[in-house]
């Protein structure tokens, strides 16, 4: 076996006679306090179900066969700023929307594909979902978030005939799931267009300033390792996951404590 290399040590910079500017992780700390939103935060574990060479299991019932288990809840702040920049000089495409920048505190550890559920911050989205059938025969879609408003549903007649707009007394609204009555003339696979309002979600898909740290003086004139808040890049849930329409079940809970 070679012999492993030793590690040249690289002389320290002269810093005599010159200033020591450090920043101060309170200021930073009290500027998410302060001016941050209140978030849910939740940890993206990649779900087991794939095979090797394989993808994830459409039954899966932990992760809808996206991939990805989102697990321990956590109610914290982050600073959310909006990064479109690119897009007043640049052409549009769905690439492009939806790109946010967070800063957290370094106590929460972001990862990629982490979950970001900003509370009390709502926005519009209009889909298309596919009408299943449930265990007890009713028909219901499952949308890509929680609605906490719904606007409007159609369905699709024919080429030259108007969508017909599905009454409000013809479905009803259960958490995450959209359950139609025999009135609504729906049929399982047809397909329906929806109009809802849902608290914004986003996904981490970058952490440039991953590991931010600088080195502190203490009272007693010791130098210390402090660690700074986390950037980090992240976009809008439907965006960069296509949620898929699933048999009726619930998700399971992976959490722990």
């Amino acid at each position: 076996m070679a012999k492993k290399q030793s590690i040249v040590q690289q002389p320290a910079t002269n810093l005599v006679h010159q200033p020591q500017p450090e920043f101060r992780r309170n200021d930073f700390d009290a500027a998410i306090e302060n001016r941050g939103r209140n978030v849910i935060w939740e940890k993206a574990v990649r779900c087991p179900c794939k095979t090797e060479g394989g993808s994830h299991r459409n039954d899966c019932h932990n992760c809808l066969g996206h991939g990805w288990v989102f697990i321990n809840q956590v109610q914290t702040k982050m600073i959310i700023q909006s990064v479109n920049t690119d897009t007043k000089y640049k052409s549009w495409s769905e690439e492009k929307l939806g790109t946010a920048t967070l800063t957290a505190f370094h106590d929460n550890q972001l990862s990629i594909y982490d979950r970001i559920i900003v509370l009390e911050d709502y926005s519009i989205l209009s889909e298309l979902r596919n009408i299943r059938t449930a265990r007890d025969a009713t028909l219901f879609v499952f949308p890509s978030y929680e609605p906490k408003e719904l606007f409007e549903i159609f369905k699709f007649i024919g080429p030259e005939v108007p969508l017909e707009r599905i009454p409000d007394d013809r479905y009803t609204l259960e958490g995450n799931t959209i359950r139609f009555t025999q009135e609504a003339g729906l049929v399982d696979d047809q397909t329906v267009s929806i109009r809802y309002k849902y608290e914004v979600q986003y996904h981490v898909i970058d952490l440039p300033k991953e590991t931010r740290s600088q080195q502190i003086t203490t009272e007693k004139g010791a130098r210390q390792r402090q660690m700074l808040p986390v950037h980090a890049i992240a976009r809008r849930s439907h965006v960069i996951l296509d949620y898929p329409d699933y048999g009726g079940s619930n998700v399971i809970d992976n959490s722990y404590q």
